[in-house]
């Protein structure tokens, strides 16, 4: 008896062997708990991009002050050019980077003690087509602590070991982006997984840690995004979601699609954020925000999202997550705090430029803008009657472009800049404040300065940003000329854009030139145009706002409503023709615009006067929405407003 139990628990152990040998992705649980094992941040490691994700690190200490001359334990020339993210294992940095123009590409391995670099991966590459910006090595890698794994569009996704030899080696391209691929490898268990979205084939894919055999491909809509993926398990289920103009969520054993929403923009960056059964995701230009509670199958946008900001997102950092708060950055610095009802609790502003992304860690916030220089914020205030963010300390690096993100690891922080990476240890209190140029004070010279620069889209775009900052500030008759000129003809998009934003500090003069904006630039420059008439509410921008609602894109739509009530309800002789065309736009096909609608009626209910029982009438018919949202806002229209 005892020899035939012992047979059958022999064979049982074979078939498991052989189960795991076939199907080593087999469930959930195991790449769940595989993933816990193996890749979770740590206070001493910093494994990918973001760290594992969220941007966040469990450790109690980090650096808070520093500059040019303290706090920094070493700085380590890079060798080549590259914008991935430091990544840290105990003693270990790595980071990836391109020389020859692209046709050798790098990792690099740094003691994160010395900072003395232990050796070079060289890879020979395709000399690829590439952004200014982005340059050959804009992925972030990941370790699991005894691999390396890098992206680059060529020679591909590689794996090499601590000592820098490689493992394995997958040829994925070509891929069709000028602008190059930016997306990071991320470990999910024991696969590594990779979203390519360019103007090709585009795809998710997931291959064998150990072997770099393809495990599952599956195919994406496409177009030029750029938004790492995020793994994370929920409520036992391992999943896998990758931010673009449709947000997919997969199954991580088997790249099935479990749900998905359409409404971001193109050229998808930012991440997505995980926390507490949800999602957070935003994209930009001055694009949507939307909280995603999980849970549902398939399309989920009429039932699963909790709340849609419709602008005001990034266009490249990602965002964060902090005790429920949705932190959400902006490339000119801005920063809005959203609670869970999607209420915008905090607004406040670094005026700078970043590429790069914030992360949390010690109660803080950290952000390093494009010349290097760390703000630090705050935690401690986000949740008290008043929140606030307030920066505690600015803290500069010798003026060098800085377009990666910061690691957090062992204390310290890991800053790469163009040609060095810092590793900041923090020390006393020092003093510092931003390396900037020093530019004329009367607006003729300013206006002469700015005139003088090429303003294409590769020259000297942090001075021409510099000088829209400072003419903003002047008080003189041409101000709102020159910043509308800006908006028009500048060469690039971030100045154009600066540009505009600077428009609204100068109210009802800057109206004429927003009507402008509105109706000949692209869509997110009519959603800030639109956003800074909802500030002004000038009856004389109806007619342009009233165009906007019938605009092909989503946000200039709801941000166009969303400003048409507010006018309404500040200048009673638009009402009528405002009513009429909100009341239209409850029945909308769209359940987004007959949220915004309702909302815009209720903005001006003390001024619908004979509109009112139609206003009424449209908001019933909307209790019961397919689309959550829609359907809450009717109710509590109906109960709060309209009874």
């Amino acid at each position: 008896m005892r020899g035939e139990q012992r047979c059958r628990a022999f064979l049982f152990l074979v078939c498991m062997v052989l189960v795991a040998r076939c199907f080593p992705c087999c469930s959930d649980a195991a790449v769940a708990a595989s993933a816990s094992q193996k890749v979770n941040t740590t206070a001493d490691r910093w494994p990918g991009w973001r760290g594992d994700g969220s941007g966040t690190t469990p450790s109690k200490h980090a650096p808070l002050h520093w500059n040019t001359e303290a706090g920094i334990a070493w700085k380590t020339h890079i060798a080549g050019e590259g914008i991935s993210s430091p990544i840290v294992w105990d003693n270990r940095v790595f980071l990836t980077a391109a020389v020859e123009r692209g046709a050798v590409r790098l990792i690099v391995s740094i003691d994160a003690g010395s900072g003395d670099v232990l050796w070079h991966k060289r890879m020979p590459a395709e000399s690829t087509p590439t952004y200014p910006r982005s340059g050959h090595a804009a992925p972030t890698p990941v370790t699991d602590g005894e691999r390396v794994y890098a992206f680059f569009d060529s020679p591909g996704l590689v794996a090499v070991d601590f000592d820098g030899n490689l493992v394995w080696q997958v040829d994925v391209g070509p891929f069709q982006n000028i602008y190059n691929m930016a997306s990071s490898p991320v470990l999910a268990g024991d696969l590594v997984v990779l979203v390519c979205d360019h103007q090709g084939s585009s795809f998710i894919a997931a291959f064998d840690r150990q072997t770099g055999e393809e495990r599952w491909r599956t195919k994406r809509d496409g177009g030029l995004h750029y938004a790492t993926p995020l793994f994370f398990v929920d409520d036992g289920q391992a999943q896998i979601v990758a931010n673009a103009q449709t947000i997919v969520c997969y199954n991580v054993s088997n790249g099935d699609p479990l749900w998905w929403t359409g409404g971001m923009k193109h050229a998808t960056t930012p991440s997505p954020v995980y926390q507490d059964s949800r999602v957070y995701l935003t994209s930009g230009r001055n694009g949507p925000s939307k909280v995603i509670e999980l849970g549902g199958r398939g399309d989920i946008a009429e039932s699963h999202v909790v709340y849609h900001l419709p602008a005001g997102g990034p266009y490249v950092p990602s965002p964060l997550v902090y005790n429920g708060l949705f932190i959400i950055p902006g490339d000119d610095g801005r920063i809005m705090v959203v609670d869970g009802d999607g209420q915008v609790r905090v607004r406040t502003r670094v005026r700078s430029r970043f590429t790069g992304s914030p992360i949390l860690a010690a109660g803080r916030l950290y952000w390093c803008d494009e010349r290097g220089t760390t703000t630090v914020f705050d935690l401690s205030e986000l949740n008290a009657k008043n929140p606030a963010l307030p920066p505690i300390a600015t803290n500069p690096l010798d003026p060098e472009p800085c377009l990666a993100s910061p690691a957090l690891a062992g204390n310290r922080l890991y800053i790469r800049t163009a040609k060095h990476l810092h590793c900041i240890a923090g020390g006393g209190v020092v003093t510092g404040s931003p390396i900037r140029p020093v530019l004329p004070e009367s607006f003729e010279e300013l206006e002469a300065l700015y005139m003088s620069q090429e303003t294409g889209e590769f020259d000297d775009t942090m001075l021409r940003l510099d000088i829209v900052e400072q003419v903003s500030r002047l008080d003189h008759p041409r101000v709102v000329d020159l910043l509308a000129h800006m908006v028009h003809h500048d060469g690039h998009s971030d100045v154009s854009e600066a540009a505009l934003r600077e428009l609204r500090s100068h109210g009802d003069d800057s109206v004429l030139a927003l009507i402008g904006v509105f109706e000949k630039r692209a869509p997110f420059y009519k959603t800030v145009a639109a956003e800074h008439l909802a500030e002004i509410r000038s009856p004389d921008a109806v007619p342009a706002l009233m165009k906007g609602t019938k605009d092909a894109d989503l946000q200039v739509r709801i941000t166009s409503i969303h400003a048409l009530g507010l006018t309404a309800a500040a200048h009673e002789q638009v009402a009528p023709a405002v009513a009429e065309t909100l009341i239209a736009l409850v029945d909308d096909e769209q359940g987004l615009i007959r949220k915004a609608a309702i909302e815009g009626l209720v903005r001006m209910a003390d001024v619908l006067g004979p509109y009112r029982e139609r206003a009424v009438e449209a908001t019933s018919r909307r209790v019961n929405d397919e689309n959550q949202l829609t359907a809450k806002v009717a109710r509590l229209a109906l109960k709060n407003t309209f009874q």
